[in-house]
């Protein structure tokens, strides 16, 4: 099996629990995801942003909080991950 098979795999297996499991296994997860926003501030505005592993969305929310009028597009291995991000 293929590395991104399996990543796949354990994406489709415990999409449910993501973001819960991030913040188990990344020390300083929610310190480092305010800190990407916190930069994309930094940038002039912008109308479309691409999110590469996109998972639950939450990183994506976070940009629309700050500019309503951005167009997200979304990329992620597990199809169950953008299915929640959609929501």
């Amino acid at each position: 099996m293929k590395h991104s098979d399996l990543v796949r795999d354990h994406f489709e297996n415990k999409y449910k629990d993501y973001d819960r499991l991030i913040r188990k296994l990344i020390p300083r997860y929610n310190e480092m995801h305010q800190n990407v926003l916190d930069q994309v501030k930094t940038l002039k505005p912008f109308d479309r942003l691409l999110d590469l592993g996109i998972g639950s969305g939450e990183t994506a929310l976070g940009f629309l909080k700050q500019q309503q009028d951005l167009s997200i597009d979304g990329i992620d291995i597990s199809s169950e991950m953008i299915a929640r991000g959609k929501n």
